[in-house]
């Protein structure tokens, strides 16, 4: 998994890249459907670490679902396929489960409120925000 991760879903992605990493997580994902998981009296670890697996896959599904949807560069998202941060584009990208299958919904940010605009222009700490999706 990690391999998968690193090679297809690492810094710099591109959409190729993101589908190879997608089509290979959902191969671990069904060949782990047939782990044989023995619980031998008070000794858990095989249950312990299928749930890890299982965890771990969401969570690589839903990073490369995610990271094809983004069709830009933000922050630590480097598409090198779309090299530049729209301004524009101020949406997230939320995971949910629908029929046993992991969606992608975008929805858009809303503006901060005046009394957090107020907040991040009195911040000393940042001195830049340009570009930047705050929540």
């Amino acid at each position: 998994m990690r391999d998968i991760m690193w090679t297809h879903c690492g810094v710099i992605k591109d959409q190729s890249n993101l589908k190879n990493g997608l089509r290979k997580v959902q191969n671990l994902k069904n060949q782990s459907l047939n782990a044989d998981v023995s619980i031998n009296g008070n000794n858990f670890t095989d249950l312990i670490n299928i749930f890890d697996l299982e965890s771990s896959l969401v969570t690589a599904e839903a990073t490369i679902r995610s990271s094809i949807s983004r069709l830009e560069t933000r922050g630590a998202h480097v598409r090198k396929d779309y090299p530049n941060l729209d301004k524009n584009f101020k949406y997230n990208f939320r995971i949910f489960l629908k029929n046993n299958e992991l969606q992608v919904k975008k929805t858009k940010v809303i503006d901060p409120s005046n009394e957090l605009s107020t907040c991040i222009d009195e911040t000393k700490e940042i001195s830049n925000f340009e570009g930047k999706l705050i929540e």
